[in-house]
């Protein structure tokens, strides 16, 4: 008698087998080498499948994690005391304060603590200060005088949970240095030092007003700008940072302004009109101010002037000082683009233009 053991195996095991047996192996598009290659994808397809779950599995399990066990420590030097009070004690609800540090715009960690009281004070160190501060959590709230973080009972409704956001910065600040230098004459160089907070706004003065500028952050995160009145304002940053500022001189001429105050001799009156050569080119080769003892049209607008409440119109510009009584009219002011300089018709004098009313 012939006694037939058979032994156990899954299909793929046995399409494995027939695999690596090049006689048994089915051909290529017959019907069990289509079977073959159903149960081969069946296989991938589950054990894609086990792996998907496993990973869904592994964030579920990260989400359920309490937010404190992801946050960062905070650092000895940066890191606040919250001591609860005695106010509200011997509630029954536990209340949980966790504490966002950031440091002059940078995330450093969270500190959490929980106790049954309503308020708790937070501290920073005492080289820090609050530049600003965040609280979330209903009928939560926090004083930067008082430095108390107070919960409103559960019993009314507030919320057992507070966070506070607080954005911290050094109480000294950084160094802001401003190099000015002058391309015209080295002896006008200089420098300002100040100590700037972070985030905080300090002026540097009004800018030269007879120079182009340019200016560069040459060190360090501190921004800049200047505003309508020509004042530099530096904002500080988290650094020590350098400034510079390069002058240039303008091609500026100055009309200076004056009129007849009843007497034999001119008043003046301080006020002038100011024109830069290259911003009144536009383009142009050459560009006038006076044509024809008349102002152009590109400074039109200070045709008139105000003084002790009277209205002076412009008639014409003259050489000063004026030699006796007889005035010397210019009838022509421009400059050229070329060579960068202010002419003056019908006179190789050098001296100031001024207005005559």
């Amino acid at each position: 008698m012939i006694h037939i053991r058979w032994k156990a195996v899954n299909a793929y095991q046995v399409n494995q087998q027939t695999s690596l047996n090049p006689i048994a192996s089915p051909e290529p598009g017959s019907r069990a080498g289509l079977k073959r290659n159903r149960v081969e994808r069946r296989y991938k397809f589950m054990k894609c499948k086990r792996l998907s779950a496993w990973l869904l599995s592994l964030v579920m399990i990260i989400s359920l994690l309490p937010t404190t066990a992801l946050a960062a420590e905070i650092p000895e030097e940066y890191k606040p005391t919250i001591e609860w009070t005695d106010i509200g004690s011997g509630t029954i609800d536990k209340y949980t304060l966790t504490v966002n540090v950031y440091y002059e715009g940078k995330y450093v960690g969270t500190d959490s603590s929980g106790d049954k009281h309503l308020s708790a004070k937070v501290t920073v160190p005492s080289t820090m200060e609050v530049q600003k501060y965040e609280v979330t959590g209903h009928g939560c709230a926090y004083s930067n005088v008082s430095k108390l973080f107070t919960f409103t009972s559960r019993v009314f409704g507030g919320s057992t949970e507070g966070t506070l956001n607080l954005y911290l910065r050094s109480k000294a600040g950084h160094t802001v240095t401003v190099n000015y230098v002058y391309t015209d004459d080295e002896n006008k160089n200089g420098s300002k030092s100040e100590n700037v907070k972070y985030a905080e706004e300090k002026s540097f003065g009004k800018l030269e007003k007879d120079y182009g500028y340019e200016i560069t952050v040459s060190s360090g995160d501190a921004k800049y700008e200047v505003n309508s009145l020509d004042v530099l304002r530096v904002t500080g940053g988290a650094k020590d940072s350098e400034i510079t500022v390069t002058y240039t001189p303008k091609d500026v001429i100055y009309i200076d302004q004056y009129y007849d105050n009843g007497k034999l001799w001119v008043k003046w009156t301080g006020n002038n009109i100011k024109v830069n050569g290259p911003e009144l080119l536009k383009g142009a080769a050459e560009a006038a101010v006076i044509e024809g003892e008349d102002l152009t049209d590109a400074v039109e607008d200070s045709r008139f002037l105000m003084v002790d409440g009277v209205t002076y119109d412009f008639s014409f510009a003259s050489l000063v000082p004026v030699k006796g009584s007889i005035l010397q009219p210019i009838t022509d002011v421009w400059y050229d683009r070329d060579e960068g300089t202010w002419y003056y018709s019908h006179t190789d004098r050098k001296g100031g233009v001024v207005w005559a009313g």
